[in-house]
């Protein structure tokens, strides 16, 4: 099998050493393109002294399913970090460290519906989290573990029992933008793993090679810094979910960031305040100094931690459901299966 390999391998290093080219070219060019809110592509970053409060935010989720049934359980934590004169000054959490679980149960969903639910069900924990601390810390920078909007892919069909939840959700959003903006607290989303293409799409008439942009801007930046800030799409008014959120999604904007010389970047996402670019990059630049091998915000990471969920308590959770129902609640035919 590993003679096998070897072609693949060949082909990857081969695409990536194209790439590399590729980017060492764009960066020689590095010419002013109207999307550039900073007039050019590559822009080096200073990494801030912390001296201000930020709130980071994220959830654990678990799914499983029963016959003709999704059971999901998740947990949401907010961890507030205060920081003053360079220094870790106190760290508070909500609701608490260790919240309860919180659980929901839904039948007649169809494949893509069941996906969907999931990801309503754990970004409505988490946006609910959000404001309740921004109300109890009123930080300055309010961090999400992921987009500061919904995805197209969390949008359910017109049709849907989910539709309603959906537009729940949306309004949700709408009031998390306000609050911020009325706290002058910025909002930044920061995404470890994004498969975007908008820095792709701006550059395509340079761009000899299909990636996304997180492998882009891999081979484009160095250590310490980052691409120029853009808007979040091209034309807000054909983008689905920017179209529902009105004014907010014009003032969607996005760049990417290389915190360290042996991590991807991030994307960073953030709603158009009075912090420019500049500023919010140096913020999570100075918070994301903690590893090299894994350059992430620390408050965010305390709170992945807090808010992770391990297989054992959905299999908890299944039992006693399927107690209490009277075995009304059915696991699937092949997770009972006498054999493998």
């Amino acid at each position: 099998m590993l003679e096998g390999l070897e072609p693949l391998a060949q082909r990857i290093r081969e695409a990536r050493r194209r790439l590399a080219e590729n980017a060492s070219e764009i960066r020689k060019s590095d010419g002013a393109m109207p999307e550039l809110y900073e007039g050019r592509l590559v822009v080096r970053m200073e990494r801030a002294a912390a001296d201000f409060s930020v709130c980071a935010v994220d959830g654990g989720l678990l799914a499983d399913r029963f016959t003709g049934s999704d059971i999901l359980v998740r947990r949401s934590v907010a961890a507030c970090f205060r920081y003053a004169n360079g220094k870790l000054a106190s760290v508070e959490h909500h609701p608490r460290k260790f919240p309860e679980n919180e659980v929901d149960f839904r039948s007649g969903l169809d494949e893509r519906e069941a996906l969907v639910f999931r990801s309503l069900f754990r970004l409505r924990g988490e946006i609910g989290n959000a404001m309740e601390a921004l109300d109890r810390f009123r930080p300055n920078f309010l961090l999400l573990d992921g987009s500061v909007a919904l995805l197209g892919s969390d949008r359910p069909g017109d049709g849907s029992a989910l539709y309603e939840e959906y537009a729940s959700l949306l309004a949700s959003y709408k009031k998390l933008y306000e609050k911020c903006d009325s706290l002058n607290c910025q909002l930044v989303g920061v995404i470890k793993d994004s498969r975007g293409k908008r820095l792709a799409e701006i550059l395509k008439g340079q761009l000899l090679v299909d990636v996304p942009d997180a492998m882009l801007a891999d081979a484009l930046l160095e250590e310490g810094e980052r691409t120029s800030s853009v808007a979040y799409s091209n034309d807000p008014q054909k983008h689905q979910v920017l179209k529902s959120l009105g004014e907010w999604g014009n003032r969607m904007r996005l760049f990417y960031m290389k915190p360290s010389g042996v991590d991807m970047p991030l994307r960073i996402e953030f709603l158009a305040q009075e912090k420019s670019a500049a500023e919010i990059a140096s913020a999570v630049y100075a918070l994301s100094s903690i590893s090299r091998a894994f350059a992430y915000p620390a408050a965010l990471i305390e709170a992945d931690m807090c808010a992770a969920l391990g297989p054992l308590e959905m299999d908890k959770i299944k039992r006693s459901l399927f107690a209490l129902t009277g075995g009304a609640a059915r696991p699937l035919r092949r997770a009972g299966r006498p054999f493998r």
